[in-house]
C-alpha cells in the first residue's frame, strides 16, 4: 500500500475489481473450510512428529543403535522390519 492509496485494504475504491477476479476471490474463500481440514491434519502430524523425537530421546544408546540398523536393512530391502517382524 502506498501513501496514494486511499484504501487500508490495498484495494483502490475508486476501481472495482473485474467480474473474473471477484469469482476468483469468492473461490478463495470458498476453500477455506478445506484449507483449515488440512491445516488440522499438518498440525496433528506435527504432534505425532514432536511426541516421536520425545520418545526418542529418552532411548538408551544399545536399544537406539539396534533400531537403526533395523531401519537400515528393512529400507535397503533387508529383514522385514519395516512391517513390524521381529520385534
Amino acid at each position: 500500500m502506498t501513501h496514494s492509496d486511499p484504501s487500508p485494504t490495498g484495494w483502490n475504491t475508486l476501481v472495482q475489481p473485474s467480474v473474473a477476479e471477484v469469482v476468483r476471490l469468492l473461490d478463495v474463500i470458498g476453500s477455506e473450510d478445506d484449507i483449515i481440514r488440512r491445516l488440522e491434519v499438518c498440525v496433528d502430524d506435527l504432534h505425532a512428529v514432536q511426541e516421536a523425537k520425545a520418545t526418542l530421546a529418552t532411548v538408551e544408546g544399545p536399544t537406539l543403535r539396534a533400531a537403526l540398523v533395523r531401519r537400515g536393512r528393512a529400507r535397503a530391502g533387508g529383514d522385514g522390519a519395516a512391517n513390524g517382524a521381529g520385534r
